[in-house]
């Protein structure tokens, strides 16, 4: 199964984590599966500069009454916090890089009106921002760095990464 995309806008890497990899249907728990990767998302984010901010999105369908959460923003915040409870499980990352969000429906990757779009829009994302970090004192470009950072975690999670999804971007002045 391919359960991650990978995208760079800029100085910001988008390490987006699909459901079908990640979560059963409206559960917050992850798989048992999928922690192989977590430990390796995990590691190499010990090696990449940044802050770090998790968030859990969901589709538009309401949950049934009855259930653990009572809606989507719930699980949706209770999702990145699963993400994020797994990546500080082996203490290698400070925990003042993070910052959680849930966004439950309001930002959807593609239209809900079928399965194929509702499964796609359920995701939790890990978006690692590197605008601030700043290299003074230092003669490198900044968005060369940042490309350098997504092209190692490409490679460490190679066999999760769906094909064809680094995008990189730039501003017409270059920036």
């Amino acid at each position: 199964d391919k359960k991650i995309e990978l995208e760079v806008r800029d100085q910001m890497i988008t390490v987006r984590i699909l459901q079908s990899g990640s979560f059963s249907a409206g559960s917050a728990d992850l798989k048992p599966g999928f922690m192989p990767v977590a430990k390796r998302i995990e590691e190499a984010l010990g090696e990449i500069r940044g802050f770090i901010t998790v968030s859990g999105h969901t589709d538009n369908q309401p949950l049934g009454s009855g259930g653990k959460y009572r809606s989507n923003w719930e699980l949706s915040g209770s999702r990145a916090f699963s993400v994020i409870h797994a990546l500080l499980k082996g203490k290698e990352l400070a925990e003042t890089r993070f910052v959680l969000t849930g966004h439950a429906e309001t930002r959807p990757l593609v239209d809900n009106k079928d399965s194929k779009g509702r499964a796609r829009n359920r995701r939790v994302e890990i978006v690692i921002d590197q605008r601030d970090i700043g290299l003074i004192g230092e003669q490198k470009d900044p968005i060369e760095e940042t490309r350098k950072d997504a092209d190692g975690l490409r490679d460490v999670l190679a066999p999760q990464i769906q094909e064809k999804t680094v995008e990189v971007e730039q501003g017409a002045d270059g920036e």
